[in-house]
């Protein structure tokens, strides 16, 4: 009998492990239980240090006077459990409320503050600030930064109330161009700018306060605005709602745009939900259902998405593109369910949640363990410490192919694809990239963004260090 115990208990850790089994477990860090070094329970950001592989977290924080939480940016070591709080008190940061936070291939730290303009950081002592009175800045109150292919920074503006503000959009080259876009220069309605992605085909996704989405195609020139071409999507092109409210962008792996309409304007408490935008137009989800702030994306080509819409907040939520999954405070261990950001670490499999708290101990920051697959390495590749190119998936492809590769240290590097004659068909990456895992998406087209014919092609990893290796991607029309 015991025999027979023994084989049915192995049999049904081999069914759990089969089938994907694992614990999820949710931990939480707040204002108070880490004696105050969480800047605030109302996390806005959480950025993984590009330089070690997401040991180190950063995290955006909002003051609020009624709980005498500080805000401002902290740092999490995961490793050691240590946290250190930077201020307006004992640093050079100028502002408390921290929106966003993005990192450069130097490595260096871009901080959007919500009143005092742009901060660049090293991580270490050296601050940078850009604002209004020492720089080309077009406002200080910023929502939302983000980095294209090129190293510009886009940064998207917006006033703390309805009416908005000077600018919608500054770019700057992180050296010494900069633009300023606004609604009196450009098609934008209004000067604000909440939501920012961009397409694999090259078009700039940006979503307005109260004014739908727009996309800009720059030509590869975003310093001359004369050739800018602008579409603008509404109501009237199939959106759910012109709000893009505290929204959020996102590009998923195979090309799809999702924008977030965030919370109601004026005391509308109607739930909008999401857009996703596809070649047969635009797709709306949870309308009536959630109010979507935050807007993730992993390697499985599955979204991610949080509910910011108050005391009706509805947790987390998961769509893997033909089925939906819901993670909450009923059915759950998830401490809270006002959810402000989504951050996926596939390295180490973590899902870390910022929470828009509004009580003492309710919200703050969550690691979530068990619902992201970690990246897995492909058989025969080098181990993570060192270089790897691994094999494109799908492989063979039509219309489109993901290539990863992991760099152990920052540096340059060029990623072309050739044909079998070793022709140069389309240079996909040619930059300083910084350590850790990069995916790129080949679509199956030449320089000239022609689509090439099926048949086998060779893509090369080249870095400055003298690392080469190539592999073989299958196009099938």
């Amino acid at each position: 009998m015991g025999r027979f115990y023994l084989i049915l208990i192995f049999n049904i850790a081999i069914f759990f492990l089969s089938e994907g089994f694992c614990q999820i477990t949710w931990t939480q860090y707040t204002f108070e239980n880490t004696n105050g070094k969480l800047g605030s329970n109302m996390v806005y950001k959480v950025a993984l240090d590009p330089r070690d592989d997401g040991r180190t977290i950063w995290i955006g924080n909002r003051p609020s006077g009624t709980w005498d939480w500080i805000g401002g940016l902290t740092k999490y070591d995961t490793q050691t459990n240590t946290w250190t709080q930077y201020t307006t008190d004992n640093s050079i940061l100028p502002h408390n409320r921290i929106w966003d936070i993005e990192f450069d291939s130097e490595g260096d730290m871009w901080i959007a503050t919500h009143g005092s303009g742009l901060v660049k950081f090293d991580g270490q002592t050296n601050w940078t600030i850009y604002d209004e009175n020492n720089s080309k800045l077009g406002y200080d109150y910023i929502y939302e930064i983000e980095i294209d292919e090129q190293g510009i920074l886009w940064i998207g503006h917006g006033d703390p109330t309805d009416v908005g503000g000077q600018t919608a959009l500054t770019i700057f080259d992180r050296v010494d161009q900069w633009h300023v876009f606004t609604a009196e220069t450009t098609p934008l309605v209004d000067n604000t700018c909440y939501a920012i992605t961009f397409g694999l085909d090259g078009l700039r996704w940006f979503g307005q306060k109260s004014s739908g989405i727009f996309s800009m195609d720059d030509n590869g020139t975003p310093f001359d605005p004369n050739d800018d071409q602008w579409t603008h999507y509404t109501e009237s092109e199939g959106l759910e709602r012109n709000t893009i409210n505290a929204g959020t962008g996102e590009t998923n792996i195979n090309g799809d745009i999702w924008f977030g309409h965030g919370r109601g304007l004026g005391g509308d408490d109607y739930s909008p939900g999401c857009a996703r935008y596809t070649d047969s137009g635009w797709i709306n989800y949870l309308a009536d259902t959630a109010r979507i702030r935050a807007i993730e994306h992993d390697s499985q080509g599955n979204i991610w998405l949080g509910d910011k819409g108050g005391e009706e907040s509805t947790g987390l939520w998961k769509f893997d593109g033909s089925t939906w999954q819901q993670w909450n405070t009923e059915n759950t261990d998830i401490p809270f369910d006002w959810i402000n950001c989504l951050t996926i670490d596939e390295i180490n499999g973590i899902l870390w949640i910022g929470f828009n708290g509004e009580e003492i101990e309710m919200g703050g920051l969550c690691k979530v363990e068990g619902l992201i697959q970690p990246v897995s390495i492909s058989p025969g590749a080098k181990l993570p410490a060192d270089f790897y190119l691994s094999n494109n998936y799908p492989n063979p492809f039509n219309p489109e192919t993901v290539i990863e590769y992991q760099l152990p240290s920052t540096q340059n590097i060029i990623l072309n694809i050739y044909d079998l004659r070793g022709n140069l068909v389309q240079s996909l990456v040619d930059q300083k990239q910084s350590a850790g895992i990069h995916r790129v998406i080949w679509k199956g087209v030449n320089q000239r963004g022609c689509r090439v014919s099926s048949g086998v092609y060779i893509y090369k990893l080249e870095t400055a260090s003298g690392f080469q290796q190539t592999k073989k991607a299958i196009l099938i029309r």
